[in-house]
């Protein structure tokens, strides 16, 4: 779990978490198996972004259908039980994708943006820095190990 206190990546389900921060560079993915399965619609929303992140048109409607709530109720379930959307939750699954392909290939930032499902190269580029405060290549400059 990530110790900074401002983190906004992390999530607390009855002493199980998920942690999708990156502040030391990690590409940590949902956890399902630590999920705490007494919060079904939980575990099935983050079971569908985990089997569907890469999809460009995978959205809150697809989830929506997969768990059987309408996209506004899905909303207010998930914000009333995480603090956080659907959407905040899939594109942190997204970026996470995005990092670990950063630090571990020498794919181009088009191909990375393609394979964890942004539909254009500007819409990556716009998600990740708001996220990263960086562009891909410099964070990956920055966070590869040599």
């Amino acid at each position: 779990m990530c110790n900074d206190s401002s983190c906004t990546n992390s999530l607390s389900v009855s002493a199980c978490s998920i942690d999708l921060c990156s502040h030391d560079g990690a590409t940590n993915q949902l956890p399902l198996q630590l999920f705490d399965r007494t919060d079904r619609l939980l575990h099935q929303i983050f079971e569908c972004i985990e089997l569907n992140y890469y999809d460009e048109s995978f959205s809150l409607r697809t989830v929506a259908q997969a768990v059987g709530y309408t996209p506004a109720h899905l909303t207010t379930e998930v914000r009333k039980r995480t603090g956080k959307t659907v959407g905040s939750w899939f594109r942190a699954r997204r970026l996470a994708a995005a990092r670990r392909l950063l630090l571990e290939t020498e794919y181009s930032n088009e191909q990375i943006a393609a394979k964890v499902g942004y539909r254009t190269l500007d819409n990556f580029y716009s998600q990740f820095r708001k996220h990263h405060q960086s562009a891909p290549g410099a964070w990956r400059e920055a966070n590869r190990r040599t």
